[in-house]
């Protein structure tokens, strides 16, 4: 099954001054992603594309055509979204406490998954610090499956709503009408079992 998503970050493609937005293509095999392509074509220093290339199988990540930048430091972060005028959720204060920078803006679900895996900050204007963890909530499948295959390549656990791996994607989710996840976790073991523990 090939997903693909033109647009992922809708709110940030349609603004002149936002860049954290791409499009994305993942290939689906017996129920597990195993390819992935994603462009963000202004992510880059001075608006410059970025491309992002996984095989699921091999666990490679190229980032530009060259093997993807290894995590090296843990900035305690996370991408945990909501919606604009959604109070914040019971386990985020646990989170902040914890000393953790929460990123609650919506953007590109894809990036911030690849974020998650891989640091782009050399190749960007520098904001753009990575994730220790994703999280996200009624997640469409095509927002998801190429983050879910860049994390699997880069050795992260992802997890639904009850703590059970994401990957194989379960016929259920994928019989749909609108295909989406009740949630999704991703990140180190660790972090998302310590996460699951507070939500």
């Amino acid at each position: 099954i090939w997903v693909i998503d033109p647009i992922d970050g809708t709110a940030e493609f349609v603004r002149h001054d936002r860049v954290e937005f791409c499009s994305v293509v993942c290939l689906l095999r017996d129920r597990h992603p195993v390819a992935a392509f994603v462009l963000a074509p202004e992510l880059g220093k001075d608006r410059r594309p970025i491309t992002i290339t996984t095989d699921a199988v091999g666990q490679a990540i190229l980032v530009n055509r060259a093997p993807a930048e290894p995590r090296t430091d843990h900035p305690t972060s996370a991408s945990m979204a909501r919606s604009s005028g959604v109070p914040p959720r019971p386990f985020e204060e646990p989170m902040l406490q914890a000393g953790y920078r929460l990123k609650t803006r919506t953007t590109s679900q894809t990036l911030d998954m690849v974020r998650t895996a891989v640091d782009l900050r050399q190749l960007t204007d520098g904001e753009l610090y990575p994730f220790d963890l994703f999280h996200r909530t009624r997640q469409k499948v095509w927002d998801g499956l190429a983050g879910l295959c860049i994390g699997e390549a880069a050795g992260l656990l992802a997890v639904d709503a009850k703590g059970h791996n994401r990957i194989p994607v379960d016929i259920e989710t994928l019989s749909q009408p609108e295909p989406t996840f009740d949630a999704t976790t991703m990140g180190t073991p660790e972090e998302v079992r310590w996460v699951l523990g507070i939500t």
